[in-house]
């Protein structure tokens, strides 16, 4: 007898398996689960504190190192930021950054370095001549004319001979005061090769470096772009806003006393561009007491020509020039603001204090602003 072979059963898998997984479907799910990535080893709080102290020293040392070349690096970032948009415009025609970038420095080299050079020749003459007079003045009267006269019309303050005499009475004296003018000029050499080359490097790697301290900067990247730009606006206002404006006048009033054939017109100009940020008065502080001489040594006529003259073309210049530079470079601080941080920075640090003030003040207004707006404060 043959018995019958029995079918195998088939198995027929329930229909929610035959259907295609969805696209809703979260494929981990299907895959093995690991642990959740463990989390950062906890650091010693002694070990901690030794990194913060490292931390905290190491800051002070770069400052300490780069403290007396910071001006000069300041005003490197703030050529750089100005000459930026000149960079991209012009390094289509260079054939690339770094020759775009040469270019502008060797321009900012001319620009700079020349008229310097005649400036300080003048100046060192004139303020020498201007300041000896102004001490040796007897009276008020005396000092106000001795802005408009020759300093050639009288005898010298100090002759050859007696010039011989204090040399020999006073030669560490006279040592001392040669190696500190010698290191004077080595020290202004070395500040403006750090300007030019920073502004070099400013220009082709600016913002490779800015995105490299913002990595390392403890700040979102909100925060460091507003406080960059704060940076970059105290310098456009400093160099543009009020720099220019004062720049303008001072070579105004400079061509008016050359005209009115005033003696030391490069240093009472240069005195000029000084008193230009002081708001209200400004350069009526120079042109004023010089009209004022030229009137006490019998030339009225002159005098009243030279008030007219620096009313309109020197202060009166400041309403129509100002709002101008403003415009590319505003600085959102008062003028009384401005000219109280110079002053402070001035008297706090020296002259590159001058500079320091304002970045301070604005800086710390922005960190304010910040502070408020991501309710630190």
């Amino acid at each position: 007898m043959s018995s019958a072979v029995r079918p195998l059963p088939v198995l027929v898998p329930p229909p929610s398996a035959l259907e295609p997984a969805s696209a809703s479907t979260d494929l981990s799910d299907m895959l093995p689960r690991e642990d959740p990535s463990p989390l950062p080893p906890q650091i010693a709080p002694s070990r901690l504190l030794a990194l913060r102290i490292a931390l905290g020293v190491s800051a002070v040392a770069v400052v300490w190192v780069l403290w007396p070349y910071w001006g000069w690096l300041v005003l490197a970032a703030w050529s750089a930021a100005l000459a930026r948009p000149l960079l991209d415009r012009l390094q289509r025609f260079c054939g690339g950054r770094r020759r775009a970038a040469a270019v502008i420095t060797v321009v900012l080299c001319m620009i700079v370095l020349v008229p310097v050079a005649a400036v300080i020749a003048s100046l060192t003459v004139d303020a020498v001549a201007l300041v000896g007079s102004l001490f040796h003045a007897d009276s008020s009267r005396d000092a106000l004319t001795s802005l408009v006269q020759q300093g050639d019309s009288g005898p010298p303050l100090v002759d050859a001979a007696q010039m011989q005499d204090f040399a020999r009475a006073h030669a560490d004296a006279a040592l001392a005061l040669a190696l500190t003018v010698t290191g004077s000029l080595v020290e202004g050499l070395l500040g403006f090769m750090v300007l030019f080359s920073g502004a070099y490097v400013l220009l082709v790697r600016g913002p490779a470096l800015f995105t490299w301290f913002e990595g390392l900067a403890p700040a979102s990247h909100r925060s460091m772009v507003r406080l960059r730009d704060a940076f970059i606006e105290t310098g456009r206002g400093l160099l543009i806003g009020s720099g220019l404006t004062g720049l303008v006048q001072a070579v105004i009033a400079t061509v008016l006393y050359f005209a009115f054939d005033v003696p030391r017109a490069f240093v009472l100009g240069f005195l000029t561009l000084l008193a230009s940020v002081i708001p209200g008065v400004g350069t009526a502080l120079v042109w004023v007491p010089i009209t004022i001489g030229m009137a006490l040594t019998g030339h009225l006529p002159q005098a009243i020509a030279l008030a007219v003259l620096s009313t309109i073309f020197v202060a009166g210049i400041d309403n129509v020039i100002r709002p101008f530079f403003v415009r590319w470079g505003k600085l959102e601080l008062s003028p009384f603001v401005v000219m109280v941080s110079v002053f402070g920075g001035l008297a706090a640090v020296g002259p590159w204090g001058m500079l320091l003030g304002p970045i301070i003040v604005r800086l710390s207004l922005e960190v304010l602003r910040i502070s408020r707006e991501e309710h630190v404060l």
